[in-house]
C-alpha cells in the first residue's frame, strides 16, 4: 500500500521504477482519493504528474455514478479522467456511452466523442460530440444529432442541439428535423429552429422560420408552427398553406385538430381570409370566406363550413365528367361536402346570389376570386423537399 496526501494505492504486488518515478502493478489494484475509488486489472502511477493509468476492467466509483472503461487516464490532483475505448457511466439520472471522452470528476463536466450517447428514462441523445454538465443537467450535441423520444415515438435531428434535463426540453438548429409517428405514418417537420418543451404527457413542438412539413397524405408550409401533443392542436402562423389530398388551403392562421386517441386528423379551422383551391382540368374550383371550419374523415377533408363573406367558383360536371357550366355564387354562409378535394354537394345559407354560366359566357378574367394564389410550386412532394428553400 502506498499513501500520499492526494491518494492511496493498494495492490498485492507493487513495482517501482525509480528512474522514471512510476509505480505499477500487473494483477489488480485500487486507488482512492478524496472523491473516487478506482480499480483495474493493471495500472501505473506517475509520481511526477500524479497520473494514474488504468488498463483492463477499469471501474471508477463516485458517489453519483459508476464509470467503466477499458482504458482510463486519471489525474489525482485535479480529478480529471480521460477515457479510451468502450466506456460507460451509469447513474440514477442517466446512462452514458462513448469510445473516447473526458470527465472532470470534481466539476462534473464532461465531453464525449466516438459513438457518444446519453440515455434517459424516455429519451436518448446521440451525436458525434456530446458535452454534459451533470450539476445543471445541461447537454449540448454537435453533428449528426439524433434525439429519440421513446415514449412519444418521435425523433429530433440536426447539426447542433441543446438539452435541458431539468426542464425536459430540447433546442435544435442546423437542418433541424422533427419526426413524429402518427397512425402508422410519419410526419416530418423542418424549420430553421426546433424547440421541444414539456414532460412526455404535455409535450409541445415549436418550429420557427422557413417551416415545412410532409406526410404521405398531407403537407404544408408556414413561418412558424406550434403543436401540442396533449391536446392534439397544431397551429400554423404567418402565410400558412396546407395541401390536403387535391386541395390547397390558405388563411391568416390554420389550426389542425387531431384525435389524440387515434392520431387521425379530426377537424380544421382557418381563421381570417380562408381560401380553398382545387384544380380542375380547365380551371380552378375555389371556396373563399372569412373563416372556415372543416371535418376530416380518414384524414381526408370531407365537410367544410364557410362563415362570412362566402364566395365560390365551381366547375360543375355531370356523372360522365362532362362540363355543364361554371357556378359563381356569393353568400353569407355555405356548407360543402367534398370528395377527393372537389365539391360534391353545396348548401347555400342566407340569400345566395349567383348563377351557373356556360363556359363561353364567363370570361377568363373573372374565373378567379380576389386573393387567388396558386402555390403548387411550393408544395413538398417528398420528405427531402422540406429542406429546399423556395426561390424568391
Amino acid at each position: 500500500m502506498i499513501k500520499d496526501p492526494q491518494m492511496t494505492l493498494k495492490t498485492d504486488t507493487l513495482h517501482f521504477d525509480r528512474s522514471k518515478q512510476i509505480l505499477y502493478y500487473k494483477y489488480s489494484g485500487t486507488i482512492k482519493d478524496s472523491i473516487n475509488t478506482l480499480t483495474s486489472n493493471t495500472g501505473k502511477y506517475s509520481l511526477q504528474n500524479n497520473k494514474f493509468q488504468a488498463i483492463s476492467d477499469v471501474v471508477l466509483i463516485n458517489p453519483d455514478y459508476i464509470l467503466n472503461s477499458n482504458h482510463l487516464d486519471y489525474y489525482t490532483n485535479d480529478g480529471k479522467a480521460f477515457l479510451y475505448g468502450s466506456s460507460t457511466i451509469s447513474s440514477d439520472d442517466n446512462f452514458i456511452y462513448c469510445e473516447k471522452g473526458f470527465y472532470d470528476t470534481k466539476q462534473n463536466i464532461s465531453h464525449f466523442t466516438r459513438n457518444a450517447r446519453i440515455e434517459y428514462d424516455d429519451r436518448e441523445i446521440k451525436a458525434d460530440s456530446l458535452f454534459y454538465n451533470r450539476n445543471t443537467g445541461f447537454a449540448s450535441a454537435t453533428k449528426n444529432i439524433t434525439i429519440t423520444d421513446t415514449l412519444n415515438h418521435s425523433v429530433l435531428k440536426g447539426n447542433y442541439a441543446e438539452y435541458f434535463e431539468k426542464l425536459d426540453s430540447a433546442y435544435v438548429i442546423g437542418r433541424a428535423l422533427a419526426i413524429t409517428n402518427t397512425n402508422k405514418d410519419s410526419l416530418f417537420i423542418h424549420g430553421d429552429t426546433l424547440l421541444v418543451t414539456g414532460d412526455p404527457k404535455n409535450r409541445i413542438i415549436r418550429a420557427y422560420h422557413h417551416v415545412k412539413f410532409f406526410k404521405s397524405d398531407m403537407s404544408g408550409k408556414c413561418d412558424s408552427i406550434h403543436s401540442n401533443q396533449r391536446t392534439g392542436l397544431t397551429q400554423m402562423f404567418k402565410n400558412p398553406v396546407l395541401w390536403s389530398n387535391q386541395s390547397q388551403i390558405t388563411g391568416d392562421t390554420i389550426q389542425l385538430i387531431s384525435n389524440i386517441e387515434t392520431d387521425k386528423l379530426d377537424s380544421l379551422k382557418v381563421l381570417q381570409n380562408a381560401f380553398i383551391i382545387n384544380k380542375d382540368s380547365i380551371g380552378f374550383n375555389q371556396i373563399k370566406g372569412r373563416n372556415l371550419l372543416g371535418k376530416f374523415d380518414e384524414n381526408d377533408l370531407r365537410f367544410v363550413h364557410i362563415i362570412g363573406n362566402s364566395e365560390v367558383i365551381h366547375f360543375v360536371r355531370n356523372e360522365d365528367n362532362s362540363l355543364i357550366g361554371i357556378e359563381k355564387t356569393t353568400c353569407s354562409e355555405i356548407h360543402f361536402v367534398l370528395k377527393d378535394g372537389a365539391i360534391q354537394n353545396a348548401k347555400f345559407i342566407t340569400q345566395p346570389d349567383g348563377e351557373t354560366y356556360p363556359p363561353s359566357k364567363l370570361p377568363e378574367n373573372v374565373r378567379k376570386l380576389r386573393g387567388f394564389q396558386w402555390r403548387e410550386d411550393e408544395k413538398p412532394l417528398t420528405k427531402e423537399d422540406i429542406f429546399k428553400l423556395d426561390e424568391k
